[in-house]
């Protein structure tokens, strides 16, 4: 089974967005057609594996990511 490594840079704490990278974890290339989910906002990642989650409130959030052929995995904030 395949890895991803999920990258996740937010602004501060009033900020609405949440963007980052994806890559796979054995070979370091980006991974295009990532589903990022995060609460109510979902984001589809390019051809260089970066996403972003736009228009969120402020506050913490699981956010699942999901491609087939690899293992689905959801990391969160505290």
């Amino acid at each position: 089974m395949k890895w991803l490594v999920l990258i996740v840079m937010s602004g501060p704490l009033c900020a609405s967005s949440i963007s980052g990278t994806l890559t796979n974890a054995l070979t370091h290339m980006p991974v295009e057609g990532v589903h990022v989910i995060a609460g109510q906002a979902s984001a589809v990642s390019d051809s260089a594996g970066q996403y972003v989650l736009r228009d969120l409130p402020a506050g913490h959030y699981s956010i699942q990511i999901a491609h087939p052929g690899f293992a689905s995995e959801t990391a969160g904030s505290h």
